[in-house]
């Protein structure tokens, strides 16, 4: 792979990986189980622990479930998640 498709790949998992880490902030904020969440979400467990880590991404549709779940809004999970696309 060359070092400019390393360097995409690499703010691609950065923003999953911000996003994750601000997904978690707000589960633990609200002194949630990864398990709660899940199913609530209506998502397999292993999926919100992926998603989490940054190593899974989402569609639109399950956005939206998150951001309406936290009571945050989409715009701040959407500028987390895509932060390398603003800055560039």
């Amino acid at each position: 792979m060359n070092k400019i498709n390393q360097e995409k790949n690499m703010s691609k998992s950065d923003g999953y990986r911000s996003f994750g880490k601000r997904i978690k902030e707000l589960r633990e904020s609200k002194a949630k189980l990864v398990r709660k969440v899940a199913a609530d979400l209506d998502m397999d467990q292993s999926v919100l622990s992926k998603l989490e880590n940054g190593l899974l991404f989402l569609n639109t549709t399950l956005l939206e479930k998150i951001a309406q779940y936290y009571q945050v809004s989409l715009d701040e999970l959407k500028t987390i998640l895509y932060a390398d696309k603003i800055m560039s």
